[in-house]
């Protein structure tokens, strides 16, 4: 079953929230393990649903879920994407974010530039990053009206101190023109695939520090985006 079609039946059987949970305990257990591993300032992103992210009890079973592991809320970044904050309601979204960046947490905005409302949520929701959606870097290398669009919108993330990763960024030369537009991070498959936990420590230990020609402009923090098979 396709993702889509696979959150669109867990949506409607009603069980999403549940699936959220889970996969926030095994994410954090397997952040936990590439600590341990000597890997501790890699940092952890979760994708939340809008059904979880508007439950009043999530931020503190998150800061729960975290204390338990030795773990604390700046090595988290809860995604977002416009999709969430139209189910979820956009000042509801809001309230939600509110409590998650009191308690430390970064917040990102997922998949930008695939709705209709990417610049409104910026100024609405107070995110610490957007994440540019795969549609907008695919044709990078092809389209110059794509590569302005995708520019501006770094620029302007970097003058309202939004950071930005680029996605599904997979051709040397995608990364080169990202590298020319600034941008500060990036994540697709000319890094490396989706693998296992264990895979990716080994991994970690036998690529980084990361080789010339994959940094950025400007260096960031590396983020370890640890996602459950489902």
């Amino acid at each position: 079953m396709p993702p889509g079609a696979f959150f669109e039946t867990a949506r409607r059987t009603g069980v999403l929230a549940d699936l959220d949970y889970q996969s926030m305990h095994l994410s954090l257990d397997a952040l936990t393990r590439v600590h341990a591993a000597g890997f501790d300032d890699l940092t952890i992103a979760l994708n939340v649903s809008a059904e979880a992210l508007t439950d009043v009890n999530y931020p503190g079973l998150l800061d729960w879920a975290l204390q338990s592991r030795g773990l604390t809320p700046s090595q988290i970044c809860v995604e977002i994407t416009e999709t969430t904050i139209l189910q979820g309601g956009g000042r509801t979204i809001a309230t939600a974010v509110e409590r998650l960046k009191r308690m430390g947490t970064r917040v990102a905005l997922d998949d930008f530039g695939t709705g209709y409302a990417g610049l409104a949520h910026i100024s609405e929701i107070e995110v610490d990053e957007i994440k540019l959606d795969r549609s907008l870097t695919a044709n990078i290398a092809t389209d110059p009206r794509n590569r302005a669009i995708v520019r501006s919108i770094i620029e302007l993330c970097r003058k309202l101190g939004t950071h930005v990763t680029a996605e599904g960024v997979e051709t040397a030369e995608q990364l080169r023109l990202l590298r020319v537009a600034r941008c500060p991070a990036i994540q697709g498959f000319v890094l490396a695939h989706p693998q296992p936990c264990d895979d990716m420590i080994a991994w970690l230990s036998a690529n980084l520090p990361l080789p010339a020609g994959f940094g950025t402009a400007q260096p960031a923090a590396p983020v370890a985006r640890l996602r459950p098979a489902t």
